[in-house]
């Protein structure tokens, strides 16, 4: 109900969108769009057109899937939903390699919450999705493909930068810049201080990981992320926290395999091990 929006996400100009949408009306002989003031909804013919062209679509789409199915030739779309530090660190190099076996698959990446990329799942919008293991649907099949930990992220100048050891204790009055809901370890961050009885001095929540990191390095605040979401900085250190400590795993899910997911699903099953042998060496 958005043209603007619409006419980005076809990459196309919005006048152009409006040319093919009058065309449209003028072919059905009908007005397709009800336009009041800024807004805009669908007309009764509207919805009826759109009903049909959402079932045309998907026999299409049905139809692909079976061809490339007899054919082994990969065409389409892929949707992949993705935690978002976790994608920014690891799918880059599972897309590159999967474009290079099937380039004619077009892939789309978002970022989204644990919860936004299950129910993604569940409704068909998202083909494959990364995210905390286990997802909460039982409907939904999963991999778990690296195991991980939550780590103290902070700066290199700041007072607690030097300890070897970190007790319940040092977490008292330190002010903290932590993940958002958005970000889907904050549950388990939670947890683990209710475990050793501290309330967090929590000065900042932010939902962008990138921008924690950036607040982190200027000395003043501390906070907590998977490790492997961390890329190599001169400008920070990670802490181990102490027992109970936070383990978590990511896996890949699936609602329902399409042969375009299924063959992501080869490449990143091969590709994430050795991220794993790494961090088990001390990498």
């Amino acid at each position: 109900m958005h043209f603007t929006r619409a006419a980005e996400s076809l990459y196309i100009s919005q006048p152009s969108l409006s040319i093919h949408i009058q065309q449209l009306e003028e072919e059905l002989k009908t007005k397709l769009f009800a336009r009041v003031g800024r807004n805009v909804h669908l007309t009764e013919a509207g919805q009826v057109l759109l009903v049909r062209a959402k079932r045309a679509v998907g026999e299409l789409e049905e139809a692909g899937k079976e061809i490339e199915a007899m054919t082994g030739l990969l065409r389409g779309t892929l949707a992949i939903g993705t935690a978002p530090l976790f994608g920014s660190k690891l799918l880059p190099e599972w897309i590159d390699a999967f474009s290079l076996l099937h380039p004619n698959v077009h892939i789309k990446v978002r970022a989204a919450r644990a919860e936004d990329i299950e129910t993604g799942l569940m409704a068909g919008s998202y083909d494959l999705g990364f995210s905390l293991a286990p997802p909460e649907f039982s409907e939904i099949g999963f991999k778990e493909i690296l195991s991980d930990q939550i780590v103290m992220v902070l700066s290199k100048q700041h007072p607690l930068a030097k300890k070897k050891k970190l007790q319940p204790s040092d977490f008292e009055s330190i002010p903290m810049a932590l993940p958002t809901h958005k970000i889907a370890s904050t549950r388990m961050i939670g947890s683990f201080f209710e475990t050793i009885g501290i309330t967090p001095n929590v000065v900042v929540d932010q939902d962008d990981g990138h921008a924690l990191l950036e607040l982190v390095k200027l000395g003043g605040f501390v906070t907590f992320l998977p490790k492997l979401a961390i890329r190599d900085d001169p400008e920070i250190c990670l802490l181990t926290l102490p027992e109970p400590a936070i383990p978590i795993s990511f896996a890949v899910m699936w609602a329902q395999l399409n042969p375009a997911s299924s063959a992501f699903l080869e490449i990143v099953t091969a590709k994430a091990k050795p991220h794993e042998d790494k961090k088990d060496d001390g990498q």
